[in-house]
């Protein structure tokens, strides 16, 4: 589950959609391995149609602990996770006494997607997500494991990318931070803030903040104060560990000053963008670059590569009257239809595969909002791979983002379903 990946330009190079997805899995891992306390089904799955020939074949891996001298222990449980679309079927084993799991008699299909998850000192970690393919039925899924750490002092933050658009008297914020773990142990720590949900890093809001909405997995929590918002998701050693978050801020039309501190040492570029054009920008911190377009939209751009410490502020003001065209957003912030968090953030390549992950309106319940999400990713992996096809995505970035794409899809069809068992 390591968190690397080149991104679109030098400036976005620490932060992609692609960190998401990857984050994404052990939230809902987590959520399924808590259900999943009824009978692992072993019967075969139902019959695959004429235009999906399935053959029977295999998995195996080597589970490894990630940490130095961490040791994996000989009952660890291994399960997988075969998705045929509709259901998903689960198989269990235990490790041998080198780490090694085999599963035999696996249905494989191109129509199916498989991973591999274990739980390991209470917390969740999984493979990557392959599709399967009858003419190489016998698939390899390496697992990593960590030991756990609640030492914040091995995180740092590695970028921040802003986004302002301002209509009216109100400022909407879009901010993607990236993190990195630098031990080998997985950052999580004791503090439960929700069930089964404990708190990992934590980012200040600045004065005046309301989160427009959390999104549909339970990952984040706000704070009591209303000012941080804490992430439940552990970081794994290494560079990528993403935090999305929109909030709105009053503006009132005249001009606004905000300052935002930060909770762990920052090193590493960071980028502003705001729209309209026409508002000026005061900031000590960052220099001025060339407006950029994107999805139609000019922003004018400001950077710059800061080494600021806990408690330091990231400071900007903002002067100018705003557009009151409301109809010149890039997106609305409730919507029932796909929303493009990042569009503006990494360009217009990959528009389409990061919108399930926030803030989508009047949400669905219980088996229909499961089924939603599922339909919902299952055209971006599609949008993905066109993408790719098309050339419009290198292969590198392709590779990286439609795994982890792909293993919240088999995590989120994982869930137990009445007919499985």
């Amino acid at each position: 589950m390591k968190n690397r990946v080149a991104a679109n330009t030098d400036s976005e190079r620490e932060f992609t959609v692609y960190h998401v997805w990857q984050n994404m899995v052990w939230i809902i891992l987590c959520a399924l391995m808590l259900v999943m306390n009824t009978a692992v089904v072993t019967a075969a799955p139902p019959a695959q149609s004429a235009s999906t020939p399935e053959v029977t074949g295999s998995v195996r891996g080597q589970v490894i602990n990630g940490t130095a001298r961490g040791e994996v222990p000989p009952d660890l449980v291994v399960r997988l996770l075969v998705s045929t679309g509709a259901h998903t079927r689960t198989f269990e084993t235990a490790v041998d006494a080198n780490g090694g799991y085999l599963f035999t008699g696996v249905p494989v299909s191109a129509a199916n997607q498989y991973a591999v998850a274990a739980r390991y000192r209470e917390r969740i970690f999984s493979s990557e997500v392959v599709t399967g393919d009858p003419a190489a039925p016998d698939m390899v899924l390496p697992l990593t494991i960590y030991e756990l750490t609640e030492d914040p002092s091995v995180i740092s933050i590695s970028s921040v990318v802003t986004q302002v658009n301002i209509v009216g008297d109100t400022m909407e914020v879009r901010q993607a931070f990236t993190f990195n773990n630098r031990s080998d142990r997985l950052l999580t720590s004791s503090t439960e803030v929700s069930t089964g949900h404990f708190a990992s890093v934590a980012v200040k809001l600045p004065p005046g903040a309301q989160v427009v909405q959390l999104d549909e997995t339970g990952r984040y929590v706000l704070a009591d104060d209303g000012t941080t918002l804490v992430d439940t998701l552990p970081v794994v050693p290494g560079d990528g560990h993403g935090l999305l978050v929109i909030y709105l801020i009053p503006y009132d039309n005249i001009s606004a000053i905000i300052e935002q501190e930060v909770t762990y040492p920052l090193a590493g570029e960071v980028r502003l963008l705001v729209w309209p054009t026409t508002l000026e920008i005061i900031t000590e911190q960052l220099t001025s670059g060339e407006a950029e377009a994107r999805t139609g939209i000019t922003y004018q751009t400001f950077s710059g590569s800061l080494a600021l410490i806990p408690g330091d502020v990231l400071r900007y003001t903002l002067r100018g009257a705003a557009s009151s065209a409301a109809e010149n957003m890039v997106v609305t912030t409730r919507s029932n239809t796909v929303l493009p968090i990042l569009l503006i953030l990494i360009g217009g390549a990959v528009a389409v595969v990061g919108s399930v992950l926030f803030f989508r309106g009047r949400r669905p319940h219980g088996e229909q909002a499961r089924q939603h999400a599922i339909d919902t990713l299952l055209e971006q992996v599609a949008e993905l791979d066109r993408l790719h096809q098309s050339g419009q995505l290198n292969h590198d970035v392709w590779h990286r983002q439609r795994g982890p794409l792909k293993a919240r899809l088999a995590s989120l069809m994982g869930e137990t379903d009445p007919e499985d068992e």
